[in-house]
């Protein structure tokens, strides 16, 4: 997808993502994802989407990273500390800082 392409096409290559990762395709939907975020810095929901692939993904660090870019681009998206996907990062953090 182009950068400006229209609602429609992004709605579309979003629910592609959706079962690539539903299909447990995690390694593809990342490379996509990251394709589509380079070109549409701008979409929050791309970062959401791609925090949540990292946190199923167990990469931790880049899932907070893109939770906090989400938040920074979309400011009327409701605050992650409370929310699922902040616990578990934080968990996941706090299970790498027992390992090392």
């Amino acid at each position: 997808m182009q950068d400006g392409g229209n609602v429609q096409d992004r709605d579309l290559f979003m629910k592609e993502m959706d079962n690539l990762i539903s299909q447990n395709q995690f390694g593809q939907a990342e490379v996509q994802l990251t394709k589509y975020i380079e070109k549409n810095e701008a979409d929050s929901d791309a970062f959401k989407k791609r925090s949540n692939l990292y946190l199923k993904n167990g990469k931790y660090i880049q899932a907070l990273h893109d939770i906090e870019k989400a938040m920074l681009l979309d400011s009327s998206m409701p605050c992650c500390k409370s929310s699922y996907e902040h616990y578990q990062i934080k968990k996941g953090l706090m299970r790498m800082s027992n390992d090392i």
